[in-house]
C-alpha cells in the first residue's frame, strides 16, 4: 500500500503532469474565449440579419443539441483512442478557427443555423479528454487540478467579450464590413497559431491507462449505462442540469440585457466596449477563486463547498433586476461577485462525478453526463424565452436563474457523496 501512496502522490506533483495541466489550461481558455466573444456577438448579428427574439432561441437550441449529441458520442470515442489525445485536442483549436471564419461571411439565418450545429464542437469535446486527463494525473488533487483548468475557461470568457467589444469600437468601426465580422475574421489567425503550439506541446498526450486491455464499444455503454442507474450518480446529473441550465440562460441573456436592442424593452442599452466589460466581470472574479474552492472541496468535501457557493450565487443573481440601470457601480458589483461563486462550480460537480467511478470509463461517463445535460438544457432558453421574458420582460429572467440553482442546493442536501479513496 506504501508504494502505492508514493505512487499517486508523485503523480500529482509530477513537473510533467503540471506542464501538461497548464497547456490545458490555456486551451481551454482559448476554446471559452471562441464562445463568450461569439454569445457576447448575438445581438449584433441579430440586428444586422434582423433576426426575431424566437429565432435566436431557437439558434441557441440547436447549438445546444448538437452540443449534446456530439459529447455523448465522443466520450466512448475518446476512451477507445485514448492514445490520440493530443490529436484531439489540437483538432479542436483547428475546427473553431474554421468556424469563426464561416461565421464572419454568413448572410442568411440558415446559414447561421448550420454553424449553430458546428459552433460547440470544439469546446465540448476539448473538455472530455482534458478532464479524464487531469482526473487520471492528479488523483489526490482533482478538485483542484479541474479548477486550475477552469481558470483558462474564466480568463478566456472574461476576454473574450471585453477584447471583442474593444476590437469593434476601436479598430473595425467604420470600415465597409460591419465590426462584429471583421472581429470574427480576425480571430482565425491567431487561433491557428495557437493549435500549432498546442499540438507541439500535447502532441503525444494519451490516457494514463493506455496500456490496460482494450474495451470494445459495446461493453463500454453497458458500464457507463450502469453508472448511471447509480442514485447518487443521478442525483449528480439533476444538479449539473440545474447549475449548467441557469448558468447558460445567464450567458445566453445578459448580453441581450445589456446591449442596446430594439426587441427587448427592458435592455439597459450599453454599447459594446461596455456591455463587453460587464458581461466579463461574470466570470473574471471566478479565475481567482475557482483554485480557492476547488482546494477546500479536496481537503473538506464537495458538498460544503457547492451548497454555500449555490446559495450565495442564488441570492446575487436575484438582485440583478432591482439594481437593473439606477447604479451602474452597484451592477458591476453584483456582476462580479456573481462570477465569484458561479463559474467554478462546473468543474467542482464534475470532480464529484469523477469521485464516484473508476479509471477507464471516465470519458464515457462524463460524455453521457455532460452531453445529455446538454440536450436536455437545450430547452431553456424556450422557456426563459417564451414564458419570462415574453411576458415580464428579460430583467426578470434573472428569477429564473435564482430557482434553478435553489433546487440544485436541495438536491445537494439530500445525497450522500461518496469520498474517494486517496490511496488508489
Amino acid at each position: 500500500m506504501s508504494s502505492e501512496n508514493n505512487s499517486v502522490s508523485a503523480r500529482d506533483n509530477n513537473p510533467a503532469n503540471v506542464f501538461i495541466l497548464t497547456v490545458l489550461s490555456i486551451g481551454h481558455g482559448i476554446t471559452h474565449y471562441y464562445m463568450s466573444a461569439f454569445l457576447f456577438l448575438i445581438p449584433y448579428i441579430q440586428a444586422s440579419l434582423g433576426l426575431s427574439s424566437i429565432q435566436v432561441e431557437l439558434f441557441h437550441f440547436v447549438r445546444q443539441v448538437s452540443g449534446g449529441v456530439v459529447t455523448m458520442t465522443a466520450g466512448f470515442i475518446i476512451d477507445r483512442f485514448n492514445n490520440r489525445w493530443g490529436l484531439i485536442l489540437t483538432g479542436c483549436l483547428i475546427l473553431a478557427a474554421i468556424v469563426f471564419g464561416a461565421l464572419g461571411v454568413s448572410k442568411s439565418y440558415v446559414y447561421l443555423l448550420l454553424l449553430a450545429a458546428v459552433m460547440p464542437l470544439p469546446g465540448q469535446i476539448w473538455h472530455i479528454p482534458a478532464i479524464v486527463t487531469i482526473s487520471q494525473r492528479f488523483p489526490n488533487n482533482r478538485g483542484f487540478g479541474l479548477s486550475v483548468h477552469g481558470i483558462g475557461a474564466q480568463v478566456g470568457s472574461t476576454a473574450g467579450p471585453y477584447i471583442t467589444g474593444l476590437l469593434m469600437v476601436s479598430l473595425f468601426t467604420g470600415l465597409a464590413w460591419e465590426p462584429w465580422r471583421a472581429t470574427t475574421v480576425a480571430y482565425v489567425i491567431p487561433t491557428l497559431i495557437i493549435a500549432f503550439f498546442v499540438w507541439l506541446a500535447l502532441g503525444n498526450l494519451s490516457s494514463v491507462s493506455r496500456n490496460q486491455e482494450v474495451v470494445d464499444l459495446l461493453t463500454r455503454v453497458k458500464n457507463a449505462k450502469a453508472l448511471l442507474k447509480d442514485r447518487v450518480i443521478m442525483i449528480l446529473v439533476l444538479v449539473i442540469f440545474l447549475r449548467n441550465t441557469g448558468f447558460n440562460s445567464l450567458m445566453v441573456w445578459v448580453p441581450l440585457y445589456l446591449t442596446d436592442s430594439n426587441v427587448y424593452e427592458d435592455s439597459l442599452g450599453y454599447g459594446p466596449a461596455l456591455a463587453g466589460f460587464y458581461f466579463s466581470l461574470l466570470t473574471l472574479a471566478g479565475a481567482f477563486s475557482s483554485p480557492v474552492l476547488g482546494w477546500l472541496s479536496d481537503r473538506y468535501s464537495r458538498k460544503k463547498v457547492l451548497i454555500p457557493s449555490l446559495i450565495i450565487a442564488s441570492i446575487l443573481v436575484g438582485l440583478i433586476p432591482f439594481v437593473g440601470g439606477d447604479s451602474k457601480l452597484m451592477l458591476g458589483i453584483i456582476f462580479a461577485l456573481t462570477g465569484l461563486f458561479t463559474y467554478s462550480l462546473g468543474q467542482l460537480l464534475q470532480a464529484a462525478v469523477l469521485d464516484q467511478i473508476g479509471t477507464g470509463s471516465e470519458g464515457a461517463t462524463m460524455g453521457l453526463v455532460l452531453g445529455a445535460n446538454s440536450i436536455i438544457s437545450a430547452f431553456s432558453p424556450f422557456i426563459a424565452g417564451r414564458l419570462i421574458v415574453a411576458n415580464f420582460g428579460i430583467s426578470n429572467v434573472f428569477f429564473y436563474n435564482m430557482a434553478l440553482w435553489v433546487l440544485a442546493v436541495v438536491l445537494l442536501l439530500v445525497v450522500k457523496l461518496r469520498v474517494p479513496d486517496k490511496n488508489l
